[in-house]
């Protein structure tokens, strides 16, 4: 019996098992986003409730709305999630409004008055704790609150999402529930797709890097873990992180402003600040919005074979501007343009031993050349809805102009050729500069039904067309007297990756208790890439004239099912049951000439099953609030980074299997007080053989019961936040905490070891009328955990790259000024 048809089974069965009588009668309500006022006023017109508020409190608070068939109780968590509201019941039976207990703006998610965040993991808005799924969510007042700028900061506050990747920024490498082969992803998909809004940044053809797209101006981030294959498409193997914006506000003008100040131990200082201004042009039909931001950050890795300090510091620049307009009471048309330039000088690595005797032994490179990497994305967005009344039709239009280049010296390959030419001790600057520009174009287009009643359905269709050229120059000017070229390395690449898919979802409720959802997404993906390469360790030759050409060709079609049972005993608790697959597309390994015959030109697509058992819910009048899940994880085919002759390539690897738990929970012990946390364990291993591979430590094969490279066992985080008054203005004091289990950058825990080490941090602050001052503490106990690793790596007798670890930021000392009008 095949995976599909097993897991049809399986809900079928539960399904039969759990029907239950019904609950508490849905509504439709149809309450769109803007001036809380008005959205309660119409919630107590859609609902027949009485709401009492105070017209002085709510003025100028904005509401997120409720689009959807809900109960009336969760209908209102939505209209006040993010508002600093919630409802309770006064003496008469009537609805109250009232500010949040301890007036903690950031506290979304667990407010004590039931206040809840909604989120679209299923493509259309849904309570978090109602999804049939494992998702995570923040607010982007409660990102703001915490400090977060950056996936980095994604990552220390999710159960189940890492970061093995060689550095930070650029070098990104998001992995969600140990689906990992490496830490460094090269030129091969992730395993988690990186999107904004309804937009993926990074598809199969754009690699060289990830998007850090900065957290600046949005309204929540989510993280949907388990493969997303069925509605979100290739990319989305293990996961899905999606970053939402604020959108124009119709209902009025608004700007804000933030700038910080930052000092790190051993290291440069640091600076960045955005500003935002918001202006309904026409009242509830046209509005504009505008953001912009700049990072500096300081580096702490000193170069002591060059000399320079500090050299691992990074600039990005980045804008962003929305126009929205409502064209009568049933068209919506957003138009968003963005722009982000993110520059890492180095990659950051150090020596993985410390140095004896250095001032800080464990901030030392010793590179040829710091490498240098720059990712420059342009995007335009035009997205439409109409209103059919009982459906939507959504459209997304998107084309994205992406720049990536990594500039590093390869000073190794000029050292062993002058051994091979009899001159030992040959050294010289060796250029090496990769780069891999792509223009791509996205449209999307979705069916939404909206009419009440259980059955609930979208169905949609996706295309995706991506042009891309580049490749890499190798050059060692000190060859060119000897051999008459310089030229080690030319290989230049134009590709082309084309997509299209039509997916669909049913979801059909059963006495308003009970949830069976199944949907399926079938892609057919083509991936053309046309090569030329020459050089002397292309060809054997350094004369450009010497050239070889390459054609690469491939083609896939994917069928991507889900299924999953939701059953809800009470309004506080949701049960789960799920099956999903998620695939990635194959790839080229455009450098392979570079390692001779056995590396070969292409890589396979691969693919998972993820099987779930899971908890949602709240409890003690809303207090409490958990999130659990069970997983087991087939993987098939998977993809993983190897080495032969040091080059590095991809290749296919067999099967894993995957098993593990996650929790994530937070408490509202009093009105001022919250705690919260969470924790991932994970056991991920091989389970077949594959003979002919050579790892990227030299071993050759893999054998069933290999654990993953790049895939931590554990990890956990916490934070424990006090809300006070000081002289009547708002305060809070916040403590959080990470710790991540060991890694290794090779399978059976081979290779080099990383991770193991623990991060907390501390916050401060005060709001006075509308500016908010924030102070922080960051790596409070200034620890030197590996974030990442790679292996010492030899060309013949000379050491091409010594043992280096990727470390945490040490101490850093800040300081935030925020401005809200």
């Amino acid at each position: 019996m095949t995976k599909g048809y097993l897991a049809a089974a399986l809900g079928l069965g539960a399904a039969i098992l759990c029907v239950a009588p019904a609950l508490a009668q849905q509504t439709e309500f149809r309450i769109s986003a803007g001036d809380l006022k008005q959205a309660l006023d119409q919630f107590a017109r859609q609902s027949g409730r009485e709401i009492i508020y105070k017209v002085d409190d709510i003025g100028g608070v904005r509401s997120p709305g409720v689009r959807a068939l809900v109960a009336p109780e969760d209908a209102l968590d939505q209209i006040l999630s993010g508002t600093g509201f919630s409802s309770r019941f006064d003496s008469s039976g009537a609805i109250a409004i009232v500010k949040t207990g301890g007036g903690d703006d950031g506290a979304a998610r667990t407010d004590g008055g039931g206040s809840e965040i909604v989120v679209t993991a299923s493509r259309r808005e849904q309570l978090i704790r109602l999804v049939p799924a494992s998702v995570s969510a923040e607010t982007g007042r409660t990102l703001a609150r915490r400090g977060a700028t950056q996936l980095e900061d994604i990552v220390r506050n999710t159960p189940g999402l890492s970061n093995p990747g060689p550095g930070s920024g650029n070098k990104t490498n998001l992995t969600i529930r140990g689906v990992a082969t490496g830490t460094d992803p090269g030129l091969k998909q992730t395993t988690v797709s990186l999107m904004f809004d309804d937009i993926p940044l990074d598809p199969g053809s754009a690699g060289l890097g990830a998007t850090n797209l900065r957290l600046v101006d949005v309204e929540r981030v989510e993280v949907l873990r388990g493969p997303q294959g069925t509605l979100f498409g290739s990319g989305s193997l293990s996961g899905t992180l999606r970053i939402i914006s604020n959108k124009p506000d119709l209902t009025g003008p608004g700007a804000s402003a933030e700038l910080t100040g930052a000092a790190t131990r051993g290291g440069e200082g640091s600076i960045w600040g955005n500003a935002m201004v918001n202006q309904a042009l026409i009242p509830d039909r046209l509005a504009i919005r505008a953001v912009g931001y700049g990072f500096q950050e300081g580096g702490w890795i000193d170069n002591s074979r060059t000399g320079e300090t500090d050299v691992n510091r990074n600039e990005t620049l980045g804008a962003r501007l929305a126009v929205a307009a409502r064209l009568g009471e049933r068209l919506s048309v957003d138009i968003m343009g963005a722009y982000q330039m993110s520059k890492d000088f180095a990659a950051g690595e150090s020596l993985y031993a410390p140095v004896v005797g250095a001032n800080d032994p464990y901030g030392i490179t010793t590179s040829r050349q710091s490498l240098e990497s720059r990712l420059e994305s342009a995007l335009v967005n035009l997205g439409l809805r109409y209103d059919f009344d009982a459906l939507e039709l959504i459209s997304s239009s998107t084309y994205i102009r992406r720049k990536a280049s990594l500039n590093d010296d390869a000073g190794y390959y000029t050292e062993v050729v002058g051994l091979q030419l009899g001159i030992p001790g040959l050294t010289g600057s060796t250029p090496a500069i990769t780069t891999n520009n792509s223009d791509i174009f996205t449209q999307e287009l979705r069916l939404v039904s909206t009419a009440a009643g259980p059955l609930q359905w979208t169905l949609g269709g996706f295309y995706l067309s991506a042009k891309a050229d580049g490749g890499q120059w190798v050059t060692a000017p000190v060859l060119a007297p000897i051999l008459g070229s310089g030229n080690l390395a030319a290989l230049s690449t134009e590709g082309e990756q084309e997509e299209l898919s039509a997916f669909g979802e049913l979801s059909y409720t059963i006495g308003d208790r009970l949830d069976l959802t199944a949907g399926l997404r079938i892609s057919d993906t083509t991936l053309r890439f046309d090569t030329l390469s020459s050089g002397l360790l292309f060809t054997g030759s350094p004369n450009p004239a010497v050239q070889v050409a390459t054609v690469i060709r491939q083609s896939d079609t994917a069928y991507n099912p889900r299924f999953a049972i939701a059953f809800r005993p009470s309004e506080d608790l949701t049960l789960y049951v799920s099956a999903a697959r998620g695939y990635r597309v194959g790839g080229p390994n455009l450098t392979a000439g570079l390692g001779g015959p056995n590396i070969p030109r292409a890589y396979s697509s691969d693919n998972l099953w993820n099987y779930e058992l899971g908890a949602k819910g709240r409890a003690f009048d809303g207090t409490l609030r958990y999130n659990a899940a069970a997983y087991f994880i087939d993987w098939s085919n998977m993809q993983t980074s190897l080495s032969l002759n040091n080059v590095g390539h991809v290749g296919n690897a067999g099967s894993a299997h995957i098993y593990g738990a996650e929790l994530e929970a937070s408490i509202q012990i009093t009105a001022q007080f919250e705690v919260g946390g969470s924790v991932s364990v994970n056991k991920a291993e091989t389970a077949s053989t594959v003979p002919n591979l050579t790892r990227t430590t030299g071993i050759v094969g893999i054998t069933p019961g290999l654990r993953l490279p790049g895939s931590p066992e554990f990890q956990t985080s916490g934070f424990a936040q006090f809300n006070f008054d000081v002289a009547g203005n708002r305060a809070y004091l916040r403590a959080s905490g990470q710790y991540v289990g060991d890694q290794y950058t090779d399978y059976d825990e081979k290779g080099t070891r990383f991770g193991d080490y623990t991060v907390a941090d501390l916050r401060v602050g005060i709001a006075l009328d509308r500016v908010e001052v924030i102070g922080f503490v960051n790596n409070l106990f200034d620890g030197n955990g590996k974030r990442s690793a790679m292996n010492r790596s030899t060309v013949g007798p000379i050491i091409a790259q010594p043992q280096i670890a990727y470390r945490i930021r040490p101490r850093t000392i800040g300081a935030t000024v925020r401005v809200n009008y």
